[in-house]
């Protein structure tokens, strides 16, 4: 298929946002996940399949995270597809780590890591500029947001253990080490001891 102008299905700022889609197949995952994010990856997906209908596309990622409702429907598409490649470029933390272990083919740089953690809510929000503040949660309401919470990491936790050879107790508890902090795992450990990817 030619992607020349005259042919183009993009807009100016479609191109501008996913700049390799068109030629190449390639899909750049924004740095922030987001709803925007999921809005723009839906179609750049979409689209990337039109345009291509039988080539791998190529998703890259690096960023550190967002909010896992949407990078869960994230993985829905990558999965609904079948025919993606992840590349981990840098570091891909939270939220951009399980996008990327969701891919049917992962690929990583050398010197790239993925950082995983338990997932959290910040509670302190700030919804204009007059005001910023906490937010009062009632017991029944965080009893909710526990059992969500436990129900997510045990997706966000399969995930990762169809991407590797490691079991869901081994990576729930990597996930739990990563509470307040993520636990950074090296390209080196990804491609030897958890079998997850291959070097780009």
């Amino acid at each position: 298929m030619t992607n020349d102008k005259s042919t183009s299905i993009l807009s100016d700022d479609q191109k501008e946002k996913q700049p390799l889609l068109e030629q190449f197949g390639i899909v750049i995952v924004p740095k922030d996940i987001n709803f925007n994010a999921y809005h723009e990856l839906t179609w750049a997906l979409k689209i990337g399949r039109h345009l291509h209908p039988s080539k791998v596309l190529e998703l890259q990622c690096t960023g550190y995270g967002g909010e896992v409702l949407f990078g869960l429907a994230i993985v829905n598409l990558i999965q609904n597809d079948g025919n993606i490649k992840g590349i981990a470029l840098g570091s891909s933390v939270s939220t951009h780590s399980f996008i990327w272990a969701s891919c049917a083919d992962r690929r990583i740089y050398k010197t790239a890591t993925i950082g995983i953690h338990e997932i959290a809510a910040v509670d302190y929000v700030r919804q204009n500029e007059s005001f910023s503040g906490w937010i009062r949660t009632e017991r029944k309401e965080y009893e909710l947001k526990v059992r969500d919470f436990q129900a997510s990491n045990e997706i966000i936790a399969n995930l990762y253990v169809k991407a590797s050879n490691k079991n869901k107790r081994w990576w729930l508890s990597k996930l739990s080490e990563g509470a307040n902090t993520p636990i950074y795992i090296s390209a080196k450990e990804l491609v030897g001891d958890l079998g997850m990817a291959r070097y780009v």
